[in-house]
This record gives structure tokens, sequence and C-alpha cells, in this order.
């Protein structure tokens, strides 16, 4: 069992026992997608306030993959700017971030 970055044993989370459940639970994420749209006053749990952010953390991962880093992870420190929307220590990371389109192609209504 794993309580605040902690890891207790068998034993110990017998001592500790069953922690209450103080959040109510979630329908499933389909549900409550269909609840939010249905009814504005119950927003979804995960609203892009929250998912925004965690969405862009895994993608900063799948950045560091691409670029072979698998095996470099321990030694190589990527910094982000969430303000800029790039890596300030490294073009080639950036690259995977913007993909350049050829002429005459573009996503509608993102500049790019």
């Amino acid at each position: 069992m794993i309580l605040d970055s902690t890891i207790f044993d068998e034993k110990r989370r017998k001592e500790v026992g069953d922690i209450p459940k103080t959040l109510e639970r979630s329908p499933g994420h389909y549900q409550e997608f269909v609840i939010a749209c249905k009814d504005p006053k119950t927003p979804a749990r995960m609203n892009f306030d929250q998912a925004a952010p965690l969405a862009e953390v895994v993608l900063m991962g799948n950045v560091a993959l691409r670029m072979g880093l698998r095996e470099d992870l321990t030694r190589i420190r990527l910094h982000w700017d969430q303000e800029q929307f790039k890596f300030t220590n490294s073009k080639e990371a950036t690259e995977y971030v913007h993909k350049q389109y050829r002429d005459g192609w573009k996503i509608d209504g993102c500049e790019l």
C-alpha cells in the first residue's frame, strides 16, 4: 500500500485498515461526460483545467522517447517553458512539439 509516497507492508496495512472513501465515486468516464453535457451545472470531474496540464506532461514524455532519450533520461533533463510552448534547452525536442505542414495544408482555427 502507498500512502503519501510511503510504502507500507502487509502487516502495517492491516494495522491501518481501509481508508474511508471521502470522495463521491464516478459513474464512469462516458456517463460522466453525458451528464456534464446535459446539465451545465454538473461539470465533469476531470475538467480542462486539470486535464490539459496532465496531457501536457504525458506529451512531453512522448517527445523525450521520440528523441531516443529512453536510455539517457537519467542524464538528460529537458526544460519546458509552458508560456512559450517549447523546450528551452533542446531545439531538437521542440521540433516534435510543432509540426510543419506542407504548403496548402493547415488545421482550421490553429495558428501554426
